[in-house]
């Protein structure tokens, strides 16, 4: 006479769920320790790059330094930027965009050692009169 099976479903779904914790769990570790190891090399100077060296066209009838500087002062950004601050593009391309010459942000690129590149498209016609 044959002995019917127990169910094994409970013990098969308990052993998938504690595996999937498990990796959840190394997976959150791994990104915990990234970010402090980001957030602990974030103050040293090599990761630093002055905004007046950020690489990007003037828009006709402006120095570039005039033009950087109204960016920086528009988007409220200090002296110098860290690369390795992730929202660093999507700030830039905030900056740039808000400025009365730039018709569009075209690409932000930061690329080793301690570069960053900004892409525009200007405003036809020249920059607008500011507004008083």
């Amino acid at each position: 006479m044959v002995t019917p099976e127990p169910n094994r479903w409970p013990t098969v779904l308990m052993r998938v769920t504690l595996a999937v914790a498990a990796l959840c769990l190394v997976i959150g570790g791994l990104v915990a320790v990234g970010n402090l190891a980001r957030d602990t090399l974030g103050p040293t100077d090599r990761y630093r790059v002055d905004f007046m060296a950020v690489e990007s066209p003037a828009p006709p009838g402006m120095t570039r330094e005039e033009f950087l500087g109204e960016v920086q002062y528009n988007g409220r950004f200090a002296d110098d930027l860290s690369i390795l601050d992730p929202g660093l593009p999507d700030k830039l391309r905030a900056a740039f965009a808000r400025h009365r010459a730039v018709d569009e942000v075209l690409r932000i690129t930061i690329r080793p050692p301690k570069r960053i590149i900004v892409e525009l498209k200007f405003r036809p016609g020249g920059i607008p009169a500011k507004p008083e």
